[in-house]
């Protein structure tokens, strides 16, 4: 027997839009040549393309992967225009820059003042053939270093997070020390504990009848839930969950907050209170884990095998270096799972024939 849940899609209401399909959040990649340093940002929109079609032009890097494309067009972009997009409105600046480009699947954006120059590719396997060819020679870093324009996040975020750390290869120690909280096994571990919060939230859904729940407000939560709860180990009470929630979002307010001014109820302020009191959070977690571990008990969840983790040399996760990358496990998995569940419920709701064979 079905349960009747009522889910409003909201198209086009404000904080409710759902992002157009291939605007996810740039990754920046830079060729290990020095001194120039070319970043290039993966976007994985998903237009079909084959890599070999760039074979034998060359870009001039010695990076594999670089020296295999031809050189991207350059996109001319008034400097006023991309302050107003890459910094305020990047789903929009990466569709501009790629639209209307036909079948290329590269472009380049030129160095402007606060901004580097950087390519990048508009197609899904472009951005993982970027990542796979790292053992060959090219460097996945972050963004921080001198970059004005990030200040926010590396601020927020924390110089330890895998989305800032600018040096190749200690971002690349940070992976493999992080790893293996997010690999096949982890995943399966966590399913059980998924699958009953996915249930307790659908739940809730059931309950609140004919008013129903608005699908992105809904997702949203049952996201935050699920990765606190992956992170943590435990089921977070409702007020917990709330308050969190809360705290999370005055941060995400501040990534953007230029002139970043701490002057007290601005949302600079309030999103540093804000992070303090989420690193707080967390840092409870890792020294509880740590406690566990020091008695011979297994810690849980993500934090349990960061806590863990230890690489061929021996090197561990600092206490800093678990909570900024839990902010960026925060950041970087919430609103993206939540809109791309938004996205499918309303795919389901203009194909009614579909919904109904799932619900067969």
């Amino acid at each position: 027997m079905h349960q009747q849940v009522h889910l409003s899609i909201e198209r086009g209401a404000p904080g409710t839009s759902i992002p157009r399909r291939g605007t996810a959040s740039h990754v920046p990649v830079a060729r290990s040549l020095r001194p120039a340093r070319t970043a290039v940002v993966a976007n994985t929109a998903d237009i079909p393309s084959d890599l070999h079609q760039h074979a034998g032009h060359g870009t001039g890097s010695k990076c594999p992967f670089l020296a295999g494309l031809r050189t991207p067009p350059t996109v001319d972009i008034p400097w006023y225009k991309r302050v107003q997009l890459q910094v305020f409105n990047p789903a929009n600046f990466q569709k501009t820059i790629l639209e209307d480009r036909g079948s290329e699947t590269m472009v380049q954006v030129a160095q402007q003042p606060l901004f580097n120059s950087f390519y990048m590719p508009a197609t899904m396997q472009l951005a993982k053939d970027v990542f796979a060819a790292e053992s060959d020679g090219t460097t996945t870093q972050g963004l921080g270093g001198n970059n004005i324009g990030f200040k926010g996040f590396a601020t927020l975020l924390g110089e330890d997070s895998l989305l800032i750390v600018a040096d190749g290869e200690r971002h690349k120690q940070l992976r493999a020390l992080l790893q293996p909280a997010f690999n096949a096994d982890a995943i399966a571990a966590y399913l059980p504990g998924i699958q009953s919060l996915v249930q307790r939230h659908m739940a809730k859904w059931v309950a609140a009848g004919p008013e129903g729940v608005k699908a992105y407000e809904g997702n949203k939560m049952l996201t935050f839930d699920f990765i606190l709860q992956v992170a943590m180990g435990r089921a977070i009470p409702d007020d917990e969950l709330h308050r969190l929630s809360d705290l999370f979002n005055t941060l995400v307010r501040g990534l953007l907050a230029w002139p970043f001014l701490n002057i007290p109820s601005t949302p600079w302020n309030k999103a540093l209170k804000a992070q303090k009191e989420l690193i707080s959070y967390f840092q409870a977690g890792v020294t509880a884990a740590r406690q566990q571990l020091a008695a011979g008990d297994q810690a849980p969840a993500v934090m349990g095998r960061l806590v863990a983790a230890v690489d061929e040399d021996g090197n561990r996760l600092t206490d800093k270096e678990i909570t900024d990358n839990m902010l960026l496990l925060l950041v970087a998995g919430h609103d993206t799972s939540s809109t791309t569940l938004t996205r499918c419920m309303s795919n389901l709701q203009d194909h009614p024939e579909v919904w109904q064979k799932l619900r067969d």
